[in-house]
C-alpha cells in the first residue's frame, strides 16, 4: 500500500499503528492487513494505491 497526502493533513492507522502524515509524506507499508484513515484538515487530499506484488 501506498499512500500519497496530495494537500491536509491525515491519521493513517494500520495494523493498530497510528501516524499522522503532512502534505507531501508518501508513507508505503508493505503488508496487508486492515487498515483506515481519518482527514486532519478539511482540505485533505489523499492518493491511495493497493498493490498485490505476488505471482499469480
Amino acid at each position: 500500500m501506498i499512500v500519497a497526502v496530495l494537500g491536509g493533513r491525515l491519521r493513517l492507522t494500520v495494523e493498530g499503528q497510528d501516524t499522522n502524515q503532512a502534505a507531501g509524506e508518501v508513507p508505503h507499508n508493505g503488508g496487508d492487513g486492515h487498515f483506515s484513515s481519518l482527514a486532519l484538515e478539511d482540505d485533505t487530499k489523499v492518493l491511495v494505491t493497493l498493490l498485490n506484488l505476488s505471482p499469480s
